[in-house]
């Protein structure tokens, strides 16, 4: 486990306890049949540890593409020289040194695009059919299955 990691526990672990004081007068006053507030404490939680996750997606979508891939994967220039631009300054050296060797070799490489036949002849192996099927249908039998695993509705009797 990393540093970051178990401060996120710690913070987790510290979270539901003071939840569940701010709830507490509403706990204690639920009948024993319907702990409803118990419900609302959890969906506070839950709803909290969704928190971190949605701040990663924003800097993950909003982070620009590196200019290498932003050139050889989407093949846009353009945008890859705007992109250095924004790092390095319009004159191209306000935030970092940097060196540049006129005499250097310039190899262009053409490197093919990802098409569908790629995707069907890598799924035409064996090993990589079978994983794909078995992690689908893991997905899928979580999903139809007829017994809930979060709710109310599963009581042993």
């Amino acid at each position: 486990m990393e540093a970051g990691d178990a401060q996120l526990v710690l913070a987790a672990s510290l979270i539901a306890p003071i939840i569940v004081h701010a709830c507490k007068d509403s706990i204690l006053g639920d009948n024993l049949n319907d702990l409803k507030h118990v419900d609302h404490c959890w969906r506070i939680l839950i709803g909290l540890g969704c928190v971190p996750g949605a701040i990663a997606l924003y800097l993950r979508l909003t982070i620009p593409e590196t200019p290498r891939f932003t050139m050889d994967i989407d093949r846009d220039i353009q945008r890859a020289r705007v992109d250095i631009e924004n790092v390095l300054g319009p004159e191209g050296g306000s935030a970092t040194v940097y060196w540049d060797d006129p005499d250097a070799v310039v190899q262009r490489a053409e490197a093919p695009r990802r098409s569908h036949s790629d995707f069907v002849k890598y799924f035409a192996q064996p090993d990589n059919l079978l994983l794909l099927f078995g992690v689908a249908y893991s997905w899928f039998a979580i999903d139809a299955s007829p017994i809930p695993f979060i709710g109310r509705d599963y009581v042993i009797t």
